[in-house]
């Protein structure tokens, strides 16, 4: 995980971003990467290309949900053959609200 400051680099990446400090967090893959012609689908609730029977798709549906819920943002980087890397910006909280 590193420390982001919000700035021009990161918004023209994360729209949706406002100032502050982010706390990013980056996890990737050496798979199969992601079609190109399913990548608008990806974050659809349901939407899987596992058989029927094996996955109900809701991973990254449930995931997106949770980081727009916490004011963060998230954006997945694919090639065929070259794998996915999954990357979250959260807002930086110094202390938790009780």
């Amino acid at each position: 995980m590193a420390e982001k400051e919000s700035d021009a680099v990161l918004k023209s990446q994360f729209h949706e971003l406002g100032n502050g400090r982010y706390i990013q967090l980056t996890v990737s893959d050496t798979g199969h990467g992601i079609e190109p012609d399913i990548r608008e689908y990806i974050f659809d609730p349901y939407f899987t290309t596992k058989e029927v029977g094996r996955g109900t798709g809701m991973g990254l549906a449930v995931v997106q949900g949770l980081v727009k819920k916490y004011e963060g943002a998230i954006s997945i980087d694919s090639e065929k053959g070259q794998g996915t890397t999954v990357t979250i910006l959260f807002p930086k909280v110094s202390e938790f609200e009780e």
